[in-house]
């Protein structure tokens, strides 16, 4: 196995496999949604958000946690 140098101290790297890839959607959107909602009215002070749209997964995606955290 490889060797990662990290804060001083030799650690082996993690196995990689599927497993990592095994994620809770819903608490996710939940948590990003929180962050969202945190900067754009205490850190930014303001009241919504701009999106942009180029057509591709990344804006799409923003724009539905934007879209999904502004019904709330």
């Amino acid at each position: 196995r490889q060797r990662q140098w990290q804060w001083g101290v030799h650690m082996s790297a993690p196995k990689l496999d599927a497993s990592v890839l095994a994620l809770d959607c819903a608490r996710e959107v939940e948590a990003i949604g929180v962050r969202l909602r945190e900067i754009v009215g205490r850190d930014l002070h303001r009241r919504g958000v701009v999106v942009a749209l180029s057509g591709g997964v990344d804006s799409s995606v923003c724009v539905g946690l934007a879209a999904a955290e502004s019904r709330r």
